[in-house]
């Protein structure tokens, strides 16, 4: 019985850096207000840094998703248009310091090039004509494969990878490789393993019953899907930002 531990870091956004050792000194600024309308938790990775600027993606509930960056924290720039009629839900991968896949709307990936201070959306690549609660979106670690996870008013968990490697285009098929209707997920995220084609897919379940409900996981490759990982013992640690320790031991399912 093989048992794995997993820690991570619950904070309210999540920075993105080009390399493990990098040290960036920020002040505290309002880049944007009035965002209550379109910002929740379904926005998770919408903060990065590049390697030379701050990028912040938003939604204000009208649909469009915009953006604004900064070199230092402190000056940003104008507010920009990434996408219209996008929806509110959305995600976003940073594949290196040039470009990332968003994940939005209904439901759809887009490979963005990022220049300087301007992001370009490339081509739409149709997933599922379906929308989602909440997404989550990553690239393995060997293999250059999106991954997509789906998460349907805390019921429905969809799982889909692509096809193909590489961006997202036009030309881009997707296999849904789980739809799980027993789920009852309240939220998903994905992570993906290093220098091979695999991610793991880490949502919460109501499974019903008696101390059921906890953090589950599935690993998830281009050729199959794993069974359920259910954490044997949850629980927080509050220091300077809440840790959750995972520790997983692999169950049917």
């Amino acid at each position: 019985m093989a048992i794995s531990w997993w820690i991570f870091l619950a904070a309210p956004e999540i920075f993105y850096f080009p390399s493990a050792v990098q040290e960036v000194h920020a002040g505290i600024s309002t880049p944007v207000t009035g965002v209550n309308p379109g910002w929740s938790h379904n926005r998770q990775n919408v903060v990065f840094y590049n390697g030379s600027r701050f990028f912040l993606l938003y939604s204000k509930g009208d649909g469009n998703i915009y953006y604004k960056s900064s070199t230092d924290n402190v000056t940003w720039t104008n507010e920009s248009t990434l996408l219209v009629s996008a929806g509110n839900n959305f995600n976003i991968y940073l594949v290196n310091d040039t470009k990332f896949d968003l994940v939005y709307g209904a439901t759809y990936v887009r490979t963005c090039t990022i220049s300087g201070e301007t992001i370009t959306p490339g081509a739409a690549s149709l997933v599922e004509l379906i929308s989602h609660h909440a997404y989550a979106v990553a690239r393995s670690g060997g293999g250059d494969r999106i991954y997509v996870v789906g998460q349907f008013n805390n019921d429905f968990l969809r799982i889909y990878r692509a096809d193909q490697t590489g961006n997202a285009t036009t030309g881009t098929s997707w296999t849904k490789v789980l739809e799980d209707q027993s789920v009852n997920p309240t939220a998903v995220t994905i992570v993906p393993y290093q220098g091979i084609d695999k991610v793991l897919v880490v949502y919460t379940l109501d499974a019903g019953g008696t101390n059921n409900d906890g953090v589950y996981s599935r690993w998830v490759t281009g050729t199959g899907v794993g069974g359920r990982c259910r954490a044997l013992k949850t629980f927080l640690v509050f220091l300077i930002f809440p840790v959750l320790f995972e520790f997983q031991i692999p169950i049917s399912g």
